[in-house]
């Protein structure tokens, strides 16, 4: 998984990538040759853009701050898609508005998965701190019947794919 963060021309990036496939490719023959020899071995190549208007970042932020990740891809209807990242955008506000101060970042696909393809990273410094914050929001949340109407015609419109918990481990 590639992540490209800011304004630099993507088919450069793409050609740079190139380049530097085929460099390892002559100088690590060896390698590439036993890589080669498990080519019945699924390869998934996809490339993701960041959602900024559906994406919500503290500021000053490090991804180094973050020990914990929890990483959900999912779909939503294809016809459906623009009124979902409307809803997403709403909830934010609200957040917002609730005083909610957290990451929020998504990225949706361009290529390697269906254009209807999000995937949600929501970092956090620990898997305890993730899910002891995320029920604190929830909490203040179910007190909002603005919040509450957004997630539930968000929910109906996602179809979850696959979540992931991703954890830094100190080097000892």
């Amino acid at each position: 998984m590639v992540f490209v963060k800011g304004d630099e021309n993507l088919g450069a990036y793409v050609s740079k990538r190139t380049k530097l496939a085929e460099k390892i490719e002559k100088e690590l023959k060896v390698e590439m040759d036993e890589s080669k020899a498990n080519q019945a071995q699924a390869t998934t190549r996809s490339i993701w853009v960041q959602v900024k208007n559906m994406s919500t970042i503290v500021p000053d932020f490090k991804m180094e701050n973050y020990d914990f990740r929890k990483v959900s891809l999912f779909t939503v209807p294809i016809d459906k898609m623009e009124a979902y990242e409307k809803l997403i955008e709403q909830s934010l506000a609200e957040d917002k508005a609730l005083g909610f101060v957290y990451n929020y970042i998504v990225y949706k696909a361009i290529e390697g998965y269906p254009s209807n393809t999000y995937m949600l990273i929501l970092p956090d410094k620990s898997i305890v701190d993730y899910y002891t914050n995320q029920g604190a929001r929830n909490a203040k949340r179910k007190g909002n019947a603005k919040s509450t109407e957004l997630s539930k015609k968000a929910a109906k419109l996602r179809t979850g794919v696959r979540m992931d918990h991703l954890n830094r481990v100190p080097i000892q």
